[in-house]
């Protein structure tokens, strides 16, 4: 088992895809797959970086005006 945790997680890290993984540990379903790959914390602090250059870059304003009706739409589910 833990060879097979460790594996996937290596996996994942080096950008694997999580299809591709669950494939080589001959899995049938992604979600038995989710049960050996974890997200850690370098990979938490990647995915902050991605959204703090989209937000500096464009400038979250731009982001907001640019999916208003996305927003709009999420807005309206709650009502």
């Amino acid at each position: 088992h833990i060879f097979r945790h460790t594996t996937a997680m290596h996996l994942l890290q080096a950008g694997v895809a999580l299809n591709i993984i669950q494939s080589w540990l001959g899995h049938v379903d992604v979600q038995t797959t989710n049960q050996y790959v974890e997200i850690n914390m370098e990979m938490k602090r990647d995915a902050l970086k991605s959204i703090n250059s989209v937000t500096e870059s464009k400038g979250l304003q731009t982001v907001i005006d640019n999916n208003r009706d996305v927003i709009g739409w999420l807005s309206s589910l709650k009502a």
